[in-house]
C-alpha cells in the first residue's frame, strides 16, 4: 500500500546527488536531497494556494446525492483564468476556509481540508486506531497515484501511514450504518466524506518515490467504520501510550516515539512499558461489571475513558457482562504502575 510510512533515506550531504545508490538486490534507487522542512513548507504553500484557487468541485451535485454521496461522486475540475465556471461547482478555496495549523517536526506546518459530510456515525477513530476507508490520492497536476475504490479485508492502521492522515481522519465520524448484500458486499450510508490536501511535509517528503518526494497531495477520501487498536495486546488503546501526547508513536524515521524504558521499542508495540519485569497487563486493574438489564439495570459507558478500557463484552438472556482493565497508581506515586519500574506489585494476572 502506497501510502504506508516510509523509512528515511540517509545521505551524507544536503545538496542534490545525480547518481543513484545500490540497494542490496542491486537495484539502482535515487538518493534525494535532504530539504530544510521549514523552506519546503513555503514552496509548497505555493503551490497548494495556486491548486486552491483555480481548482473547482462539485458542490452542488454533491447537495443534491446527499448522506449517500461517495468518493467516486466527488468531482474536482481545473478552470483556467479564462474560462466560464461550470454551474454547480463551487472554488476549493472557497470552500475549505481557512488553513489548519499543526506544529510537526518542529516546523509551523499549513493543510486544508473541505469536509463534505461529517458521517453519521457515534464513533471517530484516534490516531493510532485502523480504519476501513476508501480514498483517491493524487498529484495537484491531477495524476492518481493510489486508490481504493471498494471496501475489503484489508483496513488501513493509521499509526502506518503518513502523517497527514493521523491529523485529518480522526476529524470524521464513521458511517451512520451498512447494510449486507447477498453477493457479500456492503453499503455504508452517511459516512465521513471529505478532500485533504497535505504540503509534503505531511505526506512523503524525502521518499525515495519517483513524484511523491517533496510533492503536495490531494486525497479524496470517505470513513466507514474503525476498530480501536492495541498493538502489543496489554490492555491499554494505543492511543492512550502516546506519552508525550504529540499525536505520534513513532519518529517519521522509524524510531520509537515514546519509549518508557528506553529498549528502542515503543511503548504501543511493548508489553511491559516500565521494564521492571511484570507485563503491562499486570500492573493494571481487571473489573468485572455484571448488568442484569431484565432488572432495570444499565450498561456503563466506557466510550472516551483515558483511564478505563473495556477488554470484553458478552451479552446473554438479558444479562451483560463486561471486562475492564483501569490504570492504576497504587503506591501514590503520581505516576501509573505500568509506567513505574519501582512499582512491581501484580495487580491481576490474566
Amino acid at each position: 500500500m502506497n501510502i504506508k510510512k516510509f523509512s528515511l533515506l540517509v545521505v551524507g550531504a544536503l545538496f542534490v546527488f545525480t547518481a543513484c545508490k545500490k540497494d542490496d538486490d542491486g537495484v539502482d534507487v535515487p538518493v534525494i536531497e535532504i530539504r530544510d522542512r521549514a523552506e519546503q513548507q513555503v514552496e509548497d504553500m505555493k503551490s497548494i494556494n495556486e491548486y486552491l484557487n483555480n481548482h473547482y468541485y462539485n458542490s452542488a451535485e454533491l447537495a443534491e446525492i446527499g448522506l449517500d454521496a461517495g468518493i467516486e461522486d466527488i468531482v474536482i475540475i481545473k478552470v483556467a483564468e479564462n474560462e466560464a465556471v461550470p454551474e454547480g461547482y463551487t472554488k476549493m478555496l472557497d470552500a475549505v476556509g481557512e488553513s489548519k495549523k499543526l506544529v510537526f517536526e518542529e516546523v509551523n506546518y499549513e493543510y486544508f481540508v473541505l469536509e463534505i459530510n461529517q458521517g453519521g456515525g457515534d464513533k471517530s477513530p484516534t490516531f493510532a486506531d485502523t480504519v476501513q476507508i476508501l480514498y483517491e490520492g493524487s498529484l495537484l497536476e491531477g495524476s492518481v497515484f493510489d486508490s481504493k475504490y471498494v471496501p475489503d479485508n484489508n483496513p488501513l492502521d493509521l499509526a502506518d501511514v503518513i502523517p497527514g492522515w493521523r491529523k485529518v481522519i480522526p476529524d470524521f465520524n464513521i458511517a451512520e450504518s451498512f447494510t449486507e448484500n447477498n453477493d457479500g458486499s456492503i453499503n455504508y450510508y452517511n459516512s465521513g466524506l471529505g478532500v485533504m490536501v497535505l504540503p509534503s511535509g505531511l505526506g512523503y517528503f524525502n521518499r525515495s518515490d519517483p513524484g511523491k518526494s517533496y510533492a503536495p497531495l490531494v486525497f479524496k477520501f470517505e470513513l466507514l467504520n474503525m476498530t480501536q487498536n492495541d498493538h502489543d495486546n496489554d490492555g491499554i488503546p494505543a492511543f492512550i501510550e502516546d506519552i508525550d501526547q504529540d499525536g505520534e508513536l513513532i519518529t517519521v524515521d522509524g524510531l520509537a516515539d515514546d519509549d518508557t524504558d528506553g529498549d528502542f521499542t515503543p511503548d504501543y508495540f511493548d508489553a511491559d512499558d516500565d521494564g521492571d519485569g511484570i507485563p503491562t497487563r499486570d500492573e493494571l486493574e481487571s473489573i468485572t461489571y455484571t448488568i442484569d438489564t431484565n432488572q432495570g439495570e444499565e450498561e456503563p459507558n466506557f466510550e472516551g475513558s483515558l483511564i478505563e478500557f473495556v477488554q470484553r463484552r458478552s451479552e446473554t438472556n438479558g444479562v451483560i457482562t463486561i471486562k475492564t482493565k483501569k490504570l492504576i497508581d497504587a503506591n501514590n506515586s503520581g505516576t501509573w504502575d505500568y509506567l513505574d519500574d519501582t512499582a512491581t506489585k501484580r495487580h491481576s494476572n490474566d
